[in-house]
């Protein structure tokens, strides 16, 4: 398995040459498995890394937060998603995780599908969150949306976290503001460029 890092891909057992990368434990097979800052980030072929220009300070997807999940998402056919290993400290009981990072997980998503497929970031509004089964630590999580239906104003979101092999863990339904750039650099104290910037990135098809 080869890990993702802003550097480029490792292979395994090679050490990271990013410095915000740091080797997190070596397992019984000889592989290294590495973390930067919370979140492994790891590669597939079926998605297409969207680049992450957010100028601020967000705890579920800012490479500028060391305290963060620093999420980094990949764009599907029918949405977004990141692929997640939340580490052992951010449980709830333990070895389970907090439901209010989980929850974070699938807003996180629904707002970086709403920006990458509708080009408007958003609020939410309201969110309704079903716990299927305990969400594990240190294991590979699958945290995606859709769009369910959106207009200039309000939209509408179906989230998820699975396993890597696809059973759900947690899903929340979800409503939301869409939010001008003019509103949201009020907002945030963001510059518009730095917004409008962010947007294009990772836009469109």
């Amino acid at each position: 398995m080869a890990i993702v890092t802003p550097a480029g891909t490792l292979a395994h057992g090679t050490r990271p040459a990013h410095p915000a990368w740091t080797i997190l434990d070596r397992g019984k097979d000889g592989r290294y498995a590495f973390v930067r800052f919370n979140v492994q980030e790891i590669s597939s072929p079926m998605q297409k890394a969207l680049p992450n220009l957010w100028p601020g300070n967000c705890f579920g997807c800012s490479p500028r937060n060391p305290h963060g999940l620093q999420m980094h998402f990949h764009k599907s056919a029918e949405g977004c998603h990141a692929i997640v290993s939340l580490p052992a400290h951010l449980c709830g009981m333990e070895g389970v995780a907090h439901g209010g990072i989980v929850a974070t997980l699938l807003d996180e998503a629904a707002a970086w599908t709403l920006a990458a497929r509708a080009g408007r970031l958003a609020l939410t509004i309201e969110m309704n969150i079903r716990f299927a089964r305990p969400v594990p630590l240190e294991r590979e999580l699958v945290a995606g949306a859709t769009i369910i239906a959106r207009d200039e104003k309000r939209a509408q979101t179906h989230a998820s976290v699975k396993t890597a092999d696809g059973k759900m863990l947690a899903e929340a339904d979800a409503s939301w503001t869409l939010l001008t750039t003019p509103v949201a650099a009020r907002m945030t104290g963001l510059g518009r460029m730095e917004i409008e910037t962010f947007i294009a990135a990772i836009e469109g098809d």
